[in-house]
């Protein structure tokens, strides 16, 4: 319905969000506040890949860090280990690089649900490699070490803030991790989004936000950048009808 659509987010989910925006016929404002930044001391653990039984991967970012890194680094992706994902997001970001994972849980996507998944598919002792942001901390990587698993834990990227000259004017907003979040309260605060639209990815991303005092944002159904979009066009369309009624 023309609304401008914010998406401060990572460069690399502007071009789905955007897409995503003006399929529901909205105007994709592109802020993004996030510059992924390779770990260059990842890439020798990489290149190990066929000495682990599983990867561990849990955001869409990763994924599409894990194959910049691969690919710059020459490694042979048919020795991939087997991939367990958080969600419908990151099994989605694997599956637009031709590969299925093998697992994801069936439905709490954060750590918690990750743990209980990998109790449930993975045999006790087996060689695991976690990737991650340098935001995402090692909590996960320990947890999975005290369940029985050999875990290596590996930084992909750091997530370094963009700071733009302005933020232009919107009537909604689209928040695809907590990092984007953070990074939005750093140059604005958090009544900045009063009286918008505000839709957040996973429940990661709602948590930074009603850290920050903000209590009206929607979920989408699945941690998905076409689910969150959905999310948002429909709460525009209840806000016309609520109009008329």
């Amino acid at each position: 319905m023309g609304r401008r659509v914010l998406l401060p987010s990572s460069e690399a989910l502007q071009a789905k969000a955007a897409d995503a925006a003006m399929d529901f016929g909205g105007v994709p404002v592109a802020l993004p506040l996030i510059r992924m930044t390779p770990e260059p001391a990842c890439t020798s653990t990489l290149k190990r890949l066929k000495e682990f039984d599983w990867l561990v991967v849990t955001s869409s970012s990763s994924v599409h860090m894990l194959w910049r890194l691969v690919r710059e680094a020459g490694v042979d992706i048919r020795h991939l280990p087997r991939i367990l994902t958080a969600g419908p997001g990151t099994t989605e970001a694997f599956t637009s690089y031709g590969i299925v994972p093998d697992v994801t849980p069936p439905r709490n996507f954060g750590a918690e649900g990750v743990l209980e998944t990998v109790r449930q598919s993975v045999a006790p002792g087996a060689v695991l490699l976690r990737l991650r942001s340098q935001l995402a901390g090692p909590d996960l990587a320990h947890a999975l070490a005290e369940a029985g698993y050999r875990v290596e834990d590996c930084v992909l990227y750091r997530n370094d803030l963009i700071r733009p000259a302005r933020i232009p004017a919107f009537d909604a907003v689209f928040f695809a991790s907590a990092s984007a979040v953070e990074a939005f309260m750093e140059l604005r605060p958090a009544d900045t989004l009063e009286g918008k639209i505000v839709v957040a990815m996973g429940g990661a991303t709602l948590a930074a936000l009603e850290r920050h005092g903000l209590r009206h944002a929607r979920t989408p159904p699945e941690a998905t950048v076409a689910s969150a979009l959905s999310t948002l066009a429909a709460a525009i369309v209840e806000g016309e009808l609520e109009k008329l009624s």
